[in-house]
């Protein structure tokens, strides 16, 4: 059983060091050259840039309907 918590432990921070690359390319790289990006964080741009709401804010906002999506229509053993 402690394994498997290690295990969760070390995916779910995994995960988190994965989302903050992923964040700081999209900052650094998509919003500073132009460059468009698809999806949610092409969306979440897009607020930037109109109400100057954070690019990672608006993307965990859009975020939350689609987990909960998911959740619901895969359940909890694959969520």
């Amino acid at each position: 059983m402690k394994s498997k918590a290690k295990t969760f432990l070390i995916d779910i921070l995994l995960d988190i060091v994965g989302g903050c690359f992923i964040a700081i390319g999209v900052y650094n790289f998509a919003v500073a050259s132009g460059f468009p990006v698809a999806g949610i964080s092409g969306i979440a741009i897009v607020f930037y840039y109109f109400w100057k709401i954070p690019i990672g804010t608006m993307t965990t906002i859009l975020n939350i309907p689609i987990i909960l999506i998911c959740y619901k229509l895969l359940g909890k053993q694959f969520f």
